[in-house]
């Protein structure tokens, strides 16, 4: 959830990190939502990258004022006649 006098400029900051593959703004109780790519070591699971990099970047930014994490429990992917896992 992002002040809405701020939206603009998150937007235009998460577009500039080499992480987020994706952002939509949307209608309802959240404002935005962001796809991102992370590397990790064999060591590190999923949910601690994800937390640290949300914490260590967004979380902090003017304007944010509450984030909400979601990672997928399997994917499917549609594209034409493909369905790709």
């Amino acid at each position: 959830v992002v002040d809405g006098q701020h939206e603009q400029k998150i937007i235009d900051r998460l577009l500039e990190l080499p992480e987020v593959r994706e952002v939509h703004c949307v209608h309802g109780s959240i404002d935005i939502i962001i796809k991102v790519t992370l590397m990790r070591d064999l060591l590190t699971s999923d949910a601690e990258l994800l937390s640290e990099f949300v914490q260590s970047t967004i979380r902090s930014w003017k304007g944010v004022l509450s984030t909400q994490t979601l990672l997928p429990g399997f994917s499917r992917i549609k594209d034409d006649d493909r369905c790709y896992i």
